[in-house]
């Protein structure tokens, strides 16, 4: 199915079929095959509640751990992309959310806005920045946005573009 997607040559493509391959295997249609019906459905609880887990570890303290995927979802007109833009800029910058919640060294961030043109992201980004003391130009440096795109986590191509494109930025985010 990967190859019904032309995505040429070079890194990109070599990033994305990479994705897909994984995808596949993750699944279970590649050559490591897993049989989901190998065993039964339920694990006793007994077995959860012996694990034994590492620390979590926050991206922003206490609200968003690291290397997580994050959704921010309500109504129109509730601020939503100003949250998540606040969110955005904090970890590119090193600075507190809301001027509260830590978010550790600066490092480049992925962020989707399914409804936003870009001139609004644009406008919002810069009056946040400005509102922390930041040149707005000097603190997007390490934002990375997708504008209006339609993406379907439930399509292996869309989930793969997602895989592919996030291992394509300077460092995971």
């Amino acid at each position: 199915e990967a190859e019904a997607v032309n995505v040429g040559d070079g890194p990109w493509a070599d990033a994305f079929r990479s994705a897909w391959v994984e995808l596949q295997e993750y699944r279970g249609k590649g050559t490591g095959e897993k049989n989901k019906y190998a065993r039964a459905a339920f694990d006793p609880a007994t077995e959860l509640m012996a694990k034994v887990f590492p620390d979590l570890c926050w991206r922003v303290d206490r609200m968003i751990t690291e290397n997580s995927l994050t959704g921010i979802a309500g109504p129109p007109k509730t601020t939503k992309t100003w949250i998540e833009l606040e969110i955005v800029l904090s970890i590119a910058t090193g600075t507190k959310v809301f001027g509260v919640f830590d978010v550790g060294p600066a490092r480049f961030v992925a962020i989707w806005c399914a409804e936003d043109h870009e001139r609004a992201l644009r406008n919002r980004l810069r009056a946040l920045a400005v509102a922390k003391g930041l040149d707005p130009t000097r603190a997007c440096q390490r934002i990375h946005f997708a504008s209006r795109k339609h993406l379907d986590l439930g399509n292996d191509q869309d989930l793969v573009w997602l895989i592919a494109s996030l291992r394509m930025m300077p460092e995971l985010p």
